[in-house]
């Protein structure tokens, strides 16, 4: 919604006796208005000054403050007809039209107003009820983390311990990236700096030239999200598997929109998927499995070249 009018949270359980107060108020200064030297103005158009009460008053009470108020201007604008008789009237509208056009052009602006501040409202309600949702999973993510935590501390296997390691990486990127996102708006401004505080968290201690190229384009929440958390797999595999073991130095992202869709690419200078003898390949795994599931997820599909380095692509609809 591109307008709102911002009420107290104190007052907004009493919206619709702020409508009837502001919107005869308003109707009082339209009468004094009228009644000024400077109501010869307005003798050839005498509703006009009420139209703002109107405005007003179903902005923020809605329906029936809005009619309560046309109905107060109807009959105090009509006691002013008599002064406007003597305005140049090119139409010949009497007072019978005047006033029945009036009515007929205020009841409009009260409706097309009132719907408008009534979508405002459930939007503002929706908006609350996603951010109270949005905060109860990352709660629920944390306490799923703590979880891991305390069975990682508590196991003495080694393959157990890395496996629930690998899993208490992955929930707590994802509960900290939830908790960035729950108040970030559906704009690409917010990806550069989020992937930036996503990569510096993975590569941390690790000497790592990250480079992020990001087109100007528009991306959803959910979008963002998903190539957040792409972009944090496989960032995880990179330090793992290249960084870590010296085996490159540079990471590089970046989103571009190609023939109509947004074209994902994640790169980094290392060895490629070319394993040593012996190790499983890095084109299958529990990783990639999860990084096909957010190539999915944007409705595209992850695919992979090895020359030179690693490199993965997703390119995906708009929107």
């Amino acid at each position: 919604m591109a307008w709102r009018i911002v009420i107290p949270e104190g007052l907004r359980r009493h919206r619709k006796a702020l409508g009837f107060v502001a919107g005869l108020a308003l109707v009082v200064a339209a009468v004094t208005l009228r009644a000024s030297s400077l109501g010869h103005w307005t003798n050839a158009t005498p509703f006009l000054p009420f139209f703002p009460a109107l405005i007003v008053a179903a902005a923020l009470g809605g329906w029936a403050p809005g009619l309560i108020t046309l109905v107060a201007s109807v009959v105090v604008g009509t006691c002013f007809l008599h002064i406007a008789a003597s305005a140049p009237n090119p139409l010949g509208m009497t007072v019978v039209t005047r006033v029945i056009g009036f009515l007929i052009v205020g009841g409009l602006i009260v409706g097309l107003v009132a719907a408008l501040a009534e979508l405002a409202r459930a939007i503002r309600v929706r908006e609350t009820l996603s951010r109270e949702l949005q905060h109860r999973v990352a709660n629920n993510m944390q306490t799923v983390w703590l979880m891991i935590e305390k069975a990682k501390q508590a196991t003495a296997d080694r393959a157990a311990s890395e496996a629930l390691n690998q899993a208490s990486d992955r929930i707590g990127a994802m509960s900290r990236l939830h908790r960035r996102l729950i108040n970030s708006s559906a704009h690409v401004e917010q990806l550069e700096p989020l992937l930036r505080d996503v990569l510096r968290e993975r590569f941390a201690g690790t000497p790592v030239d990250v480079k992020i190229d990001i087109a100007s384009i528009s991306l959803s929440v959910d979008q963002t999200a998903a190539i957040a958390l792409l972009v944090s797999e496989a960032a995880m595999n990179a330090a793992k598997h290249v960084f870590r073991q010296q085996r490159g130095t540079r990471f590089e992202v970046s989103l571009w929109e190609i023939r109509g869709r947004y074209r994902l690419t994640i790169r980094d200078d290392g060895p490629g998927y070319a394993r040593e003898v012996g190790e499983a390949p890095l084109t299958t795994g529990f990783g990639m499995s999860i990084m096909r599931g957010f190539a999915e997820q944007l409705g595209g599909s992850l695919e992979m070249t090895s020359t030179p380095g690693a490199t993965l692509f997703v390119e995906f609809p708009r929107g």
